[in-house]
């Protein structure tokens, strides 16, 4: 007996997603971090999410969908079955950064990615073209250059997903469509533009409740972080939807919101700087559930 299992569903259903895991690309650098952040997303709570970390110097190439320089809406995930097998994602073209080569053929980010390691006895699948991420979570603070913000606003105008974490509230101080257009927050780190210097306090305690009733946040309740930050004189989008919000003296009310970019879905998460944090494990939900709505996964 040779019976298949219905991988695909009843008769006639057509697949939505090419994959069935979100591919989350996990961008870093420009400032330090506890070894914590990246042992946070081996939580079973992460399984399903294929989550890549690349530190600065990056590349986007992978987070940017090819079809979208043809004008595609992409959201990256959407597709026609073909004989009950989801199409290939299309191979990006990776870009290189700062004059550095981009990735090779078998790097994340561009090329081919492998089923099995390369000495495997055998190689039944002969190597896959890279799928594309779905996320882009982003715990940097830098400036990013010309080729990186080309990348960037491709993605975003596909309709990628975001999710900005602690440090990478700083980004891009000189490229203001990122921060007006896209997050709608920014940690400003000198007085620019008419905006007063941000300030950030001694580590300190934030009771966390939820604000309304988004995806993110519906099932969280309260919570409370230590360790944290605070953050004060964060500039922000009158724009933006708070999701979670402290009442701790020290920090801004708003500590999470829904970034203002009218077809990407963009989070940004105040909190994510100490340990404690990082193994708390509503902290964990929330940071969970924000990669799988930006990823169009969750209602």
């Amino acid at each position: 007996m040779n019976e298949q299992p219905p991988w695909n569903g009843p008769d006639g259903q057509k697949p939505r997603f090419a994959k069935t895991e979100l591919w989350v690309q996990i961008t870093t650098g420009g400032k330090p971090y506890p070894a914590s952040f990246m042992d946070m997303f081996l939580d079973p709570m992460f399984l399903g999410l294929e989550m890549w970390p690349i530190d600065q110097p990056a590349t986007f190439a992978a987070w940017a969908p090819a079809q979208a320089a043809a004008g595609g809406r992409g959201g990256g995930n959407a597709t026609q079955a073909i004989g009950g097998q989801a199409p290939a994602a299309p191979q990006p073209k990776v870009t290189p950064v700062n004059g550095e080569p981009g990735p090779g053929a078998n790097s994340v980010g561009g090329g081919t990615e492998r089923l099995e390691a390369a000495d495997y006895p055998w190689e039944p699948s002969g190597g896959r073209p890279h799928p594309g991420y779905d996320v882009l979570l982003l715990n940097d603070q830098m400036d990013w250059p010309e080729a990186l913000q080309t990348q960037a606003k491709l993605a975003v105008e596909a309709g990628r997903g975001v999710v900005v974490i602690h440090h990478a509230l700083g980004d891009n101080q000189s490229w203001p469509w990122w921060h007006q257009e896209v997050t709608g927050g920014l940690l400003v780190l000198a007085d620019r533009d008419g905006m007063k210097k941000s300030t950030v306090g001694a580590p300190a305690r934030l009771d966390v409740r939820p604000v309304g009733n988004h995806p993110i946040s519906r099932d969280l309740g309260s919570f409370t972080l230590t360790g944290e930050p605070a953050h004060k004189g964060l500039w922000r989008s009158p724009k933006i939807t708070p999701i979670l919000e402290t009442t701790s003296s020290g920090n801004d009310r708003t500590v999470a919101w829904v970034g203002v970019h009218p077809t990407a879905r963009v989070v940004c998460i105040q909190p994510g700087a100490s340990r404690e944090t990082h193994r708390n494990p509503a902290y964990r939900m929330l940071v969970r559930n924000a990669i799988l709505w930006a990823g169009g996964r969750l209602i």
